[in-house]
C-alpha cells in the first residue's frame, strides 16, 4: 500500500496564513510559495526519510524538510502508512512549535 500525506489542521490553517499574508502584496508570489511548499512535501510519497531529523523533541520521530523559508515538520507514521504534515514554519521565527 502506497503511503498518503495528511496535512494537520494547524498546517493547513498555517499554509492558508501564508498564502493570505504573501497575497495582501504579491498575489502571483503567494501562489507560486504555496504551491512550492505542497509540491515539495508531495516528494515524501516517494522519499520519506529525506527530511533531517528534528532533534528538539524527546523522541526523535519528528523530521523537518525546508522549503526556501520555510521548515515543514512531519511525522511518518509507518503503521497508518500515512505521513502527517505537522506545522509549517517561517525559519526567522526560531524553532518550530510542535506542541
Amino acid at each position: 500500500m502506497a503511503l498518503q500525506l495528511k496535512w494537520t489542521k494547524r498546517a493547513s490553517d498555517q499554509l492558508d496564513e501564508i498564502g493570505n499574508y504573501i497575497k495582501a502584496d504579491n498575489p502571483a508570489a503567494a501562489r507560486r510559495e504555496i504551491l512550492g511548499i505542497i509540491e515539495r512535501a508531495e516528494i515524501l510519497l516517494s522519499f520519506p526519510e529525506m527530511g533531517r531529523v528534528y532533534r528538539r523533541t524527546p523522541r526523535a520521530e519528528y523530521r523537518e524538510i525546508v522549503v526556501g523559508n520555510y521548515r515543514v515538520l512531519y511525522l511518518i507514521k509507518t503503521a497508518f502508512q500515512r505521513i502527517d504534515i505537522v506545522t509549517v514554519w517561517h525559519g526567522a521565527r526560531g524553532e518550530p512549535d510542535i506542541s
